[in-house]
């Protein structure tokens, strides 16, 4: 099964602009970065790697990142955004 990285960025705007999102349908996003296919543990690259490279952003740091698109659902909810 493939993940939708769209959904992530819908989530972030809608939580920043909530004036301008009544509703989300979402099929399948990554709500969470650690979710996407980091190659943990493999040394492959891919997204772990552009994100590192990106943000200078240890895997460590990723793990406790508190800004992830599933951290900004409370956000949707206090605007009435149905997703």
């Amino acid at each position: 099964m493939s993940m939708s990285c769209g959904g992530m960025f819908a989530v972030r705007f809608a939580a920043k602009y909530p004036e301008y999102v009544s509703a989300l349908y979402l099929d399948a996003p990554v709500l969470n970065l650690l979710s996407c296919s980091g190659d943990f543990g493999l040394g492959k690259g891919g997204f772990l790697e552009e994100f590192r490279e990106a943000t200078d952003m240890s895997v460590s740091e990723l793990i406790c990142y508190r800004e992830h698109p599933i951290d900004k659902l409370p956000v949707l909810l206090e605007h009435g955004i149905q997703w």
